[in-house]
């Protein structure tokens, strides 16, 4: 019988390095693929927003959206976390490569205001066998 493979979940393992290095670091900026209806001002969000796919690899485009209480809040973040994502393959077994897919952009939320500075990248992940 033939094996099944399946893609990670390139999101779920994305929130999960960012939460342990912003732990590490004493930081305390909040991680996950949806932005909280209240609470902390200094989020990261994780979209995976295509990508490929091949027999061993997942290759997603990860796109970070970081907010803050104001554009400078915002920037330092996304500073903070697009250093700690481009390290990525370096600091873990989950990617093999990680690669600049967009640098940092302003994009204030439109119905909100609130200030937010995003960056895409591109990462190379084993494939499992189910």
């Amino acid at each position: 019988m033939a094996e099944v493979i399946i893609a990670p979940d390139a999101e779920g393992r994305a929130v999960a390095y960012l939460k342990a290095r912003f732990t590490a670091l004493g930081d305390s900026a909040k991680v996950g693929t949806k932005f909280p209806a209240t609470g902390s001002s200094r989020f990261v969000r994780v979209v995976r927003a295509g990508g490929v796919s091949e027999l061993a690899y997942d290759h997603p485009r990860l796109v970070f959206i970081c907010s803050g209480s104001s554009s400078v809040t915002a920037e330092r973040l996304c500073s903070l976390t697009r250093a700690l994502v481009l390290a990525w393959a370096r600091l873990s077994d989950d990617v093999t490569r990680v690669q600049d897919a967009g640098d940092m952009a302003y994009v204030p939320d439109p119905d909100s205001g609130q200030d937010r500075y995003q960056f895409a990248v591109q990462v190379d992940m084993k494939m499992s066998a189910i």
